[in-house]
């Protein structure tokens, strides 16, 4: 018998069958190949905080003034350091730009009173404490060479910072009351007395001026700050995904002479720590753990 035109309902039914096969796949290869940039992202950002870690445990040696534009007066021919000018750290600071969270670092100088320095009397920090500290953050020709280096976490932002102290406050947030960015920064030092590394957290940073701010290191009494961080202590970044795959993930950055001290964690449940659900301060440090 001759078969009339048109598809059977077996027919029909394969053929959506197949669709949905196909539109479930495409969706789970995108979700998978979101997923894989978002954890690269993270991986890379981890390695370019980790390399200013390296780099101002290793001493750096830098270049100031030249060409007769020194915006610190640190003279125009000294390398690593003059008179009374050092480069001591990086200034690592927290941003997004045009939906892309970034990583800031800018080198830290350390300008010596005219008094004998550093003091041999007395501790790293004192010293420091004693010294100008600019960091150059500017793009200014007048930096003499001291551009800051950034790191864009492409396409997904940081959106959370919270404290991990291991000084019995616990986790405290530090984000800005008015704002889900956080005003977070990590300042990374060298003792100017015997090289150790000296980190601190949520400094306070002046208005920009030809290209540089100055530092001020505030003390432990400081809500959210902490000066000369251990390797227990950790600024947790919450990093947003911006594309498909899991929601977001956390940068955990600690202090101390640690040369593990930056990892991720890139499968978590930022709203869990943001909506403080049950027992999220536990989550957060177990999930800071994974380089420990």
């Amino acid at each position: 018998m001759k078969r009339e035109g048109g598809y059977t309902v077996v027919e029909t039914g394969l053929a959506v069958a197949v669709s949905a096969a196909l539109v479930l796949l495409t969706i789970g290869l995108a979700s998978m190949v979101g997923r894989r940039r978002f954890q690269d992202s993270l991986t890379t950002t981890q390695s370019f905080i980790q390399m200013q870690y390296n780099e101002v445990r290793a001493g750096i040696n830098a270049r100031f003034g030249g060409d007769g534009s020194d915006v610190l007066g640190c003279g125009s021919t000294s390398a690593g350091n003059s008179t009374n000018c050092y480069t001591i750290g990086r200034l690592l600071t927290f941003a997004n730009n045009s939906g892309n969270g970034v990583v800031k670092s800018s080198y830290i100088i350390a300008k010596a009173p005219n008094s004998a320095w550093p003091d041999t009397q007395k501790s790293g920090i004192d010293n420091l404490n004693e010294a100008t500290l600019y960091a150059v953050t500017g793009d200014n020709s007048a930096d003499a060479g001291l551009n800051p280096t950034t790191k864009v976490i492409g396409g997904n932002t940081i959106d959370y910072a919270w404290s991990i102290m291991n000084n019995g406050n616990d986790v405290t947030p530090t984000n800005n009351a008015n704002a889900r960015l956080p005003k977070t920064n990590i300042a990374l030092m060298r003792s100017p007395l015997d090289g150790s590394m000296i980190v601190a957290s949520n400094v306070n940073l002046g208005n920009a001026s030809n290209g540089v701010q100055q530092l001020t290191l505030v003390d432990n009494a400081g809500e959210g700050s902490s000066i000369n961080m251990s390797s227990q202590d950790k600024i947790v970044l919450g990093i947003s995904n911006g594309g498909l795959g899991q929601q977001g993930g956390l940068m955990c950055i600690a202090g101390g002479d640690n040369s593990a001290g930056v990892s991720n964690n890139n499968n978590v449940n930022l709203n869990d720590y943001v909506n403080n659900v049950a027992g999220w301060q536990n989550r957060l440090k177990e999930a800071c753990k994974n380089w420990e």
